[in-house]
C-alpha cells in the first residue's frame, strides 16, 4: 500500500476502530485455505471485517476490485506453452476478484498477509475449468436463443404467409434448414464442453451441471457474466 492509501485509510478508519495491529507480524490476518489451497474468499473478507469495530460503517461510495491472488509480481503472464498453464489467468479469473469498498481493500492489505501461491497444477485445473464453464454458457445461450429465434420465425410465419415460395406447400423449408443447423450446432458445443467438464477431476470443477441448455445458461450467467465478485453486500449487513 502506498503513502497516499495510507493517509486515506487513515482519514477513513481511525486507529481506535482497529481491533488488530497490523505492525505486529502476529496480529496479521493470515488466508484461509480449503483442501486445493485455494483461498476462502467470504472467509478471508468475513476475517478483515472481524478485525475492526462491528460498530464502524465501512463507506461504499468509492469502490475497487481487489485481486484475491497478489502481489501481482507472483503471477507473471507467461508466453508460450498452454493457455491453462498461465500464472496471471489464474489470478484475474473474475471468480479470484472482488468489489469491495477502497477503505476495505486498503485495510485488506495492511492487515492480512499475501496469500500462498497454489501449486500450479490447482492453477492449471482451475483455468481450464473456468474456461469450460465459460465455454459452456456461451453455447447453452446460443442454443437458448436459436430455440427463442425458431419460435418467432414460425410465429412470423404464420402471419405472413405470403413470404414463402409457392412450391414449398405453407412450409418454411429454408428457415428450417437454417435454424435446425444452428441448434444443433450449439448443442453439440453444449455436450463437447460437458465432455471437457468430465475430463476435470471433480475436486477441481466450479460447478456441476448436468442439465438442459436453459437451465444451463441460466445458473452460469450469474458466474460468468459478472467481472468480479460483488463482495460490498456482504459488508456492514449488521
Amino acid at each position: 500500500m502506498n503513502y497516499e492509501e495510507a493517509s486515506y485509510l487513515d482519514n477513513i478508519l481511525p486507529p481506535d476502530a482497529r481491533l488488530i495491529n497490523p505492525s505486529n507480524l502476529d496480529e496479521k490476518i493470515r488466508p484461509r485455505y480449503d483442501e486445493r489451497g485455494l483461498i476462502d474468499l467470504q472467509g478471508l473478507v468475513d476475517d478483515v471485517a472481524a478485525s475492526v469495530d462491528p460498530r464502524f460503517i465501512w463507506p461504499t461510495d468509492h469502490l475497487n476490485v481487489h485481486h484475491f491472488y497478489w502481489p501481482a509480481y507472483e503471477y507473471e503472464h507467461q508466453r508460450g506453452g498452454e493457455v491453462y498453464d498461465n500464472p496471471s489467468l489464474f489470478r484475474n479469473l473474475p471468480i479470484h476478484k472482488g468489489l469491495l469498498p477502497h477503505a476495505f481493500h486498503a485495510w485488506l492489505h495492511t492487515s492480512s498477509n499475501p496469500p500462498d501461491q497454489p501449486d500450479p497444477e490447482v492453477m492449471m485445473y482451475r483455468n481450464e475449468a473456468w474456461m469450460v464453464v465459460r465455454g459452456l454458457f456461451v453455447m447453452a445461450r446460443e442454443t437458448v436463443l436459436t430455440e427463442k429465434r425458431t419460435k418467432r420465425r414460425a410465429q412470423y410465419v404464420a402471419d405472413n404467409p405470403h413470404i414463402l415460395k409457392h412450391e414449398f406447400n405453407g412450409r418454411d423449408i429454408i428457415g428450417e434448414e437454417i435454424m435446425q443447423e444452428l441448434y444443433e450446432t450449439n448443442f453439440a458445443g453444449v455436450q463437447r464442453y460437458l465432455e471437457r467438464q468430465e475430463n476435470i477431476p471433480p475436486a477441481h470443477r466450479i460447478i456441476e451441471l448436468d442439465e438442459t441448455p436453459k437451465n444451463i445458461a441460466t445458473t452460469l450467467g450469474r458466474l460468468v457474466i459478472p467481472k468480479s465478485l460483488n463482495l460490498v453486500r456482504t459488508l456492514n449487513a449488521a
